[in-house]
């Protein structure tokens, strides 16, 4: 069966701010529903106000864990679907004109016809498989292996 799912390559930095970010907002929910037990009673003002970041911290929080975990590519019925987290979006793959992978920086990009570009965050070893599925979708897009090297 071929392969038209990818999954996001996170850099350690991403994963080690991420993870702190989300351990940060778990406390922030965690610290702010205790508070608005403990003062419900005595301040209905700073009472609510508690729960209002108890909730806004529990929203990034879900933002921020969904990003971790489920952040894929996905090529299918003619169009590249970018996940990330709870974020979906979406480009024609008739609209991409190039893909190069730049060997000296191990980056692969996506050119599209109006002028703009993609870098295409996944394993380096799914590569092939990525361009693959894109040129199945669309057969006219060119590929380019370019060294990074300067002449």
């Amino acid at each position: 069966m071929e392969k038209n799912k990818f999954r996001f390559r996170y850099s350690v930095i991403v994963w080690i701010l991420l993870s702190a970010v989300s351990v940060l907002l778990a406390f922030g929910t965690a610290k702010n529903i205790y508070d608005f037990f403990i003062l419900y009673d005595s301040s209905t003002s700073r009472a609510i106000f508690c729960a209002a970041i108890a909730f806004a911290c529990l929203f990034l929080l879900v933002i921020s864990v969904s990003v971790l975990v489920y952040g894929k590519y996905t090529v299918k019925e003619g169009k590249i679907y970018i996940r990330l987290g709870l974020f979906l979006s979406s480009i024609k793959t008739e609209d991409v004109s190039q893909i190069s992978y730049f060997k000296k920086q191990d980056k692969l990009v996506l050119y599209l016809k109006n002028g703009k570009y993609t870098v295409a965050v996944i394993k380096s070893e799914e590569y092939s498989d990525f361009i693959a599925a894109v040129k199945r979708e669309n057969p006219t897009v060119a590929y380019v292996m370019e060294s990074g090297e300067n002449n």
